[in-house]
């Protein structure tokens, strides 16, 4: 619906649909990684030291979640590590996306040398409006236009310091590190359950 090269605008139809795909992506992708973290957990009945279950929190394959990741080995770990930015940069936007607020396809781009000039159109377009002065603010719309051009990226909040993502790369690289640590944990998971036995 939008591919990577596209640079011309965008319908907001087609957006509010990419978006919607977007959306469920980055849902499932999160759910993905906490299904790989419930199935380690009960393959290797890992429980808290007192043997309780673990809680919800506790169940995951960040830093933070020390009881799985004292469970896995010291090779397993360090690729673990290796997920670290990349895992809190998809925390923050699955976040955002089930508690705050959706992810948005901007209608458009402005090149930061650009940014001045666009907005002093934009003005100026406003207050020809204002004074009903359409033609002149049709005018400051199509510069304005020129301007601006369309790119495949994704946001949430700009006030919550949210990095702009191009979603296709991103949407490749997820997959494929899911695929990676699918294939890491199964094969350390393996190895657990055979010194087990």
């Amino acid at each position: 619906m939008i591919p990577p090269s596209r640079r011309k605008a965008v319908d907001s139809l087609r957006r509010e649909k990419t978006e919607i795909y977007l959306q469920s992506f980055f849902l499932n992708i999160s759910g993905c990684l906490d299904n790989l973290a419930w199935m380690w957990v009960h393959e290797l009945g890992l429980k808290k030291q007192n043997g309780k279950p673990l809680s919800r929190s506790e169940v995951g394959f960040r830093k933070t979640q020390t009881v799985l990741r004292a469970s896995v080995s010291p090779s397993f770990a360090l690729y673990l590590d290796s997920l670290e930015s990349w895992a809190t940069a998809g925390e923050n936007y699955r976040d955002a996306l089930a508690h705050r607020i959706p992810l948005y396809i901007p209608p458009f781009s402005v090149t930061i040398g650009n940014v001045d000039e666009h907005r002093r159109l934009e003005s100026a377009s406003r207050i020809a409006q204002f004074r009903a002065e359409h033609v002149l603010s049709a005018d400051f719309d199509k510069q304005r236009g020129k301007l601006e051009f369309f790119q495949a990226m994704m946001m949430h909040s700009f006030s919550e310091g949210a990095r702009p993502m191009l979603f296709h790369a991103q949407m490749i690289a997820d997959v494929k590190t899911i695929e990676q640590l699918t294939i890491r944990l199964l094969a350390d998971l393996r190895i657990q359950q055979e010194e087990q036995r």
